[in-house]
């Protein structure tokens, strides 16, 4: 049994169920969420400090905005097995 199935069947046992831990699709979109938010927290990362070199910050930018490039073609054609959470739930 994988952790989402424990979690799942523990809240059940506390009377307090949570339809969507059985849910394919939000399971999908909630990994896809994930990598959103930690390529986010990435890119801010990098972002902050004083001693950046505009160019620094720059590319930092146009790095984050290829991922999301390749984020958008892959859920384009619906290929999410190389976003990393989903690789992980699947």
């Amino acid at each position: 049994m994988g952790l989402l199935e424990e979690i799942a069947t523990f809240l059940e046992g506390k009377g307090k169920p949570v339809a969507e831990l059985r849910d394919a699709e939000f399971i999908r979109d909630l990994a896809f969420l994930s990598d959103m938010c930690k390529h986010l927290n990435v890119s801010n990362v990098m972002l902050q400090g004083g001693s950046k070199l505009i160019t620094d910050l720059f590319d930092c930018i146009k790095a984050f905005k290829q991922t999301l490039g390749l984020y958008e073609e892959q859920l384009k054609k619906w290929k999410l097995g190389s976003i990393s959470s989903f690789e992980r739930k699947s």
